[in-house]
């Protein structure tokens, strides 16, 4: 995930980013997506890397709550916010984290065991098909959560909702039953790759077609070359996460799934990884480490009421903690959105457009729900 939208005058325009020199990928921003499935449990793993520092926050959404659409092209609107097309009350809540405060996510996993993250993948071009309702693109992920429980449904859905914006995203879907999915964006198209075309369960900054492509050389795969943790090559993130989630059965019979989930993070992420997260699914539970504090701390779904009578949570992913860190959790306010907001915005270096985007952010984090 990389705040292009930041720094390139928010047009959504992609010559513009090719315009200041932005690659697609990088060693020095990356994300990774796996899913590793290991008997009857199933975990997913992501990794941030980037190189400058981010904040963000962990936050426990709740059920029963009606919202609305947002969308990316409010922000350029004279009139402001349009008038909604899409209303939904969340059927289940989450534990999702964020760098731009409420609604406006970067991934997370409901009660139902649905995941759903973003990575960024610069080939992404959003359809245009004015027949479908559209919605921004980090609170689609919010409402994939608050309304979805199988891969299935979310694909379903995406025949008659779509996303305008504003990064240039493609998204990771998995849910407790292993199923897995890529949701990408090319040349205003939708595709799809479900479990059965996906023979790596994992995804990258690069078009899914294009890994495969790639995986094509390699033993196993139609090629004759093998394998290994030490391949050289530009972004071998892919050929090393196959290695390790196919050979997974062999490796961690007698070990513990979360340990490998990390493992496998681990070798993914590079020098500038600044949070690590794996979600257990079966149990329920949510592990993190971040560079400042390398132990694993972990929150537990069954620690907190998800009923609308509830209060939204949140905790400061970055905070020094140990163990079940679910204790640690406070009531969710504006201030505090806000605040998230702004750090990320300043680390991004938004100059003038700073104000206007915090404005945005943090009233519309305000106008998604309709019903308190």
């Amino acid at each position: 995930m990389k705040y292009l939208l930041l720094v390139v005058s928010f047009t959504i325009n992609m010559d513009i980013y090719a315009a200041k020199g932005i690659k697609q990928m990088t060693d020095t921003s990356s994300c990774s997506t796996i899913l590793y499935i290991h008997a009857d449990s199933v975990f997913v793993g992501h990794n941030l890397d980037e190189m400058s520092q981010t904040t963000g926050l962990i936050i426990v959404n709740k059920r029963g709550v009606l919202k609305r659409e947002v969308r990316w092209s409010d922000y350029k609107s004279p009139t402001g916010l349009s008038k909604a097309k899409i209303q939904w009350k969340s059927k289940y809540g989450s534990i999702v984290y964020s760098t731009l405060g409420k609604e406006f996510i970067n991934g997370g996993m409901n009660e139902a065991g649905l995941y759903v993250g973003e990575m960024t993948m610069m080939d992404t071009k959003f359809t245009e098909d004015n027949a479908l309702l559209k919605i921004n693109g980090f609170l689609w992920i919010q409402y994939v959560l608050d309304n979805f429980e199988t891969v299935d449904q979310v694909i379903l859905d995406l025949a008659h909702v779509t996303i305008d914006g504003p990064n240039p995203w493609h998204y990771f879907v998995s849910d407790k039953n292993g199923n897995a999915a890529t949701i990408e964006f090319i040349d205003g198209k939708l595709l799809v790759h479900k479990s059965d075309e996906m023979p790596v369960l994992a995804l990258f900054n690069t078009q899914y077609d294009k890994e495969l492509e790639r995986l094509k050389e390699y033993s196993n795969y139609g090629g004759h070359k093998e394998l290994s943790l030490n391949i050289e090559g530009n972004d071998t993130r892919f050929l090393i996460a196959a290695k390790m989630l196919n050979d997974s059965n062999e490796t961690n019979k007698s070990k513990n799934s979360v340990d490998y989930t990390y493992k496998i993070l681990n070798q993914l992420h590079g020098n500038n990884n600044q949070w690590s997260i794996v979600y257990d699914v079966k149990r329920m539970r949510m592990y993190f480490n971040t560079n400042n504090a390398r132990q694993i701390r972990y929150v537990d779904f069954k620690d907190f009421e998800f009923s609308k009578k509830s209060s939204v949570m949140v905790l400061d992913i970055r905070d020094k903690l140990e163990g079940n860190v679910s204790k640690y959790f406070i009531k969710h306010n504006d201030s505090i959105n806000n605040e998230y907001i702004d750090k990320v915005l300043q680390v991004w270096k938004c100059g003038d457009e700073t104000h206007q985007l915090s404005s945005f952010f943090s009233n519309s984090a305000k106008e998604v729900i309709i019903e308190k």
